[in-house]
């Protein structure tokens, strides 16, 4: 599962149109949302990361890449 989520990602970065863009990012959901019943992780486990690490390290609104975390 983690690398067809390689691969799913992949082709997001590569969607040439918002269509195209769009079936990725649907691709993308499944693959993570399958892996999240895998592994059994709840809606809430999952946004109490992304709070803690939005809160320590920023989201991603601004669309700023970090290079380094050195």
């Amino acid at each position: 599962m983690r690398q067809k989520a390689i691969e799913e990602a992949t082709e997001l970065s590569e969607a040439e149109d918002d269509d195209h863009l769009l079936e990725e990012i649907a691709d993308v959901r499944e693959i993570l949302d399958e892996l999240q019943r895998l592994k059994g992780f709840t809606d809430e486990q999952i946004e109490i990361v992304q709070d803690q690490k939005r809160e320590k390290r920023g989201g991603f609104s601004k669309r700023l890449l970090m290079l380094s975390n050195d």
